[in-house]
């Protein structure tokens, strides 16, 4: 829900609200402090290095002893120390005292080290038995994965987070497990034999960065199963319509729009009459409630306005003084008494046929929910350029090819259509976290129902017109994920379909994976600065591939695709944006709350109200 720009340079962030940091997880932190920490790691980097040497006799002595076995010296311990490194600066700069961020520290560093070391005594055993050994490239790239996953798992385990919801499943969906394994099983088969028919090919562009120095099976895989189940949730989706084309419809099913606004003055009266449109073009009965959420400036007069305009429309507006998007929604949605409920953005604009193309989908018994592809209302400018780039790689080609394996993870809140009882049955909307919508869209993928991405239902939407709010955007959207997946942890050990079994872990991986992308460009700076012989992987090549890889090619083909050709020349701007959603995605880890600086929080401010001062967390 952003907030209105009285001027676009106006000193007053208007965009923030509530929901920028939900105060019971987290709290708004200076950029400063992210600003310190990469400068603090820099520092440590260039340290570390420049005595590599000894970490790296001491970490022989260590293996050799526990093995009793001889261990070559390696030229470089690679990316061991680098998240040692980490983990160590990082714990202390999060929220807390000093013995807390010391205790973390402690903790963290213990289990990534102990985990290192383990994966490394494992590798010395299996290189007795003639494979590769604990310095070997197959090695590296398992170590630094586990050490990646043990270091995002204590830190998770140690976040304040929301609480898991249990969603028992409705239907059960095995044939979809049996695609995804085939899926699987199919895109390895394809990545051995690429790498087996033009290993010269692959072997140039591992020079360039292009498929990078970590092995080309690990960025030959990604990429292959992603074409693969994107064609294959294409085929879906036709076949899904064909289906209902041939449905004798003999009553409409019957629609409400729900819009929760927060000083919208300049573009509710859009969305109300772009909605109007829509109800004139479609058979059945439509409603739109409106649920104001404190508006401070006209959005209720302009509304109320509006709405005597809507002729093809029955308007219905509430106030909520309950400060929150989810609580407005739910507010809403206790009104709500039709079949089908459209939430709708307060600055989104939706084409005149959107029921005639969303509600169809819902005559089919297996569909839970229905997205679509929010463009921007504005390309002129280069940060909706770059979205729209964003939206046609994420929308239109991750997430048609999550429906290929029914794996959607998010509708995003800017349009998404529900079944309303199944909302109901689900509680509604989360309140008092970060990423409401896709908690709810996995929650009713859990319930065993489709989850629908059709790229040909457009909506438009505005984008933030600068960094400083995109920032704020980004930060919200990377927290957002672990809130939804602390919330369906249960997903996972209740072996809930492909979410649980593939896409949650998968996405908890790529998303501590993203947060560590700018430590690893300064770790390697350092690492080039003072020990090039360490940077191993063909002189950093790898690193480049971090950054442009095979994500450049996937998108230029998503955007040939879509015929969206005016968009290319902007394909490498959009490379560097994924830098800057790198970088706030690392930020936003500073602005979560530990399990014991939340405890220390909470008694204080118990203390306070008994001393009757006043506390904050602020």
């Amino acid at each position: 829900m952003d907030n209105v720009y009285n001027k676009k340079n106006d000193l007053e962030e208007f965009y923030k609200s509530i929901d920028s940091a939900p105060p019971s997880f987290s709290r708004n932190r200076s950029q400063s402090v992210i600003f310190i920490f990469l400068f603090c790691f820099s520092i440590v980097c260039l340290l570390v290095v420049s005595l590599h040497m000894q970490f790296k006799s001491a970490y022989i002595d260590i293996l050799q002893f526990l093995s009793n076995s001889y261990v070559a010296i390696p030229e470089s311990l690679h990316f061991r120390l680098f998240f040692l490194v980490f983990s160590m600066v990082f714990c202390m700069f999060i929220i807390g005292s000093f013995k807390e961020k010391i205790k973390l520290c402690f903790t963290v560093v213990s289990y990534c080290f102990l985990f290192i070391l383990l994966t490394d005594l494992f590798f010395v055993q299996i290189h007795r038995l003639g494979g590769p050994g604990p310095f070997s490239l197959t090695s590296d790239i398992i170590t630094a994965y586990i050490a990646l996953i043990t270091i995002s798992g204590v830190l998770f385990k140690n976040m304040v987070l929301p609480n898991d919801f249990v969603v028992k499943s409705k239907v059960k969906r095995k044939m979809d497990l049996i695609i995804l394994l085939v899926c699987i099983i199919l895109s390895v088969f394809i990545t051995l034999t690429v790498m087996y028919l033009a290993e010269r090919q692959i072997e140039t562009l591992k020079d360039i960065g292009i498929l990078g120095g970590l092995g080309p099976g690990l960025f030959l895989f990604s990429p292959i199963f992603m074409t693969l189940t994107f064609f294959l949730g294409k085929m879906k989706l036709m076949r899904i319509k064909k289906k209902i084309n041939v449905i004798d419809r003999n009553e409409h099913l019957s629609v409400a729009f729900l819009v929760a606004a927060l000083n919208e003055e300049k573009h509710i009266g859009d969305c109300m009459r772009s909605i109007n449109k829509a109800a004139k073009k479609y058979s059945g009965d439509c409603k739109l409630y409106l649920v104001d959420n404190g508006s401070k400036d006209n959005t209720v007069k302009i509304a109320q306005r509006v709405a005597k305009e809507c002729n093809d429309l029955e308007v219905e507006i509430f106030l909520c003084t309950n400060l929150g998007k989810a609580k407005a929604l739910n507010f809403g949605l206790k009104h709500i008494n039709e079949e089908i409920f459209i939430r709708v953005d307060a600055d989104t604009i939706v084409e005149p046929d959107l029921l005639n193309k969303i509600v169809p989908y819902f005559y089919n018994d297996s569909v839970g929910g229905v997205g679509g592809l929010p463009l921007p209302k504005d390309s002129s400018f280069l940060l909706a350029k770059i979205r729209s780039i964003e939206i046609y790689f994420s929308t239109a080609f991750q997430r048609v090819a999550q429906s290929g394996i029914e794996a959607v993870n998010v509708i995003p809140g800017i349009m998404s259509a529900y079944r309303r009882e199944l909302i109901v049955k689900l509680g509604g909307f989360a309140e008092g976290m970060n990423g409401e919508d896709t908690d709810l869209t996995i929650r009713v993928g859990r319930l065993g129902y489709k989850i629908i991405v059709d790229p040909n239902i457009i909506v438009y939407s505005e984008v933030p017109l600068d960094l400083k709010h995109m920032r704020e955007q980004r930060l919200r959207w990377s927290r957002s994920f672990l809130h939804v997946l602390s919330k369906n942890i249960s997903a996972i050990y209740m072996l809930q379909g492909t979410r649980g079994i593939w896409l949650l872990p998968m996405s908890f991986l790529a998303t501590f994976r993203r947060i560590i992308v700018v430590p690893i460009l300064i770790y390697s700076g350092a690492v080039a600065l003072i020990d090039p012989v360490a940077l191993f992987l063909r002189n950093g090549a790898a690193i480049v591939a971090v950054i442009i890889g095979p994500v450049f090619f996937l998108t230029m083909g998503i955007l040939l695709y879509y015929r969206r050709f005016g968009l290319i020349p902007f394909v490498p701007a959009f490379l560097l944006f994924r830098l800057f959603r790198a970088y706030v995605a690392m930020e936003m880890l500073f602005t979560i709350y530990f399990k014991e600086t939340r405890k220390n929080l909470i008694d204080y401010k118990e203390r306070s109200k008994d001393n009757k001062i006043t506390a904050s967390y602020r």
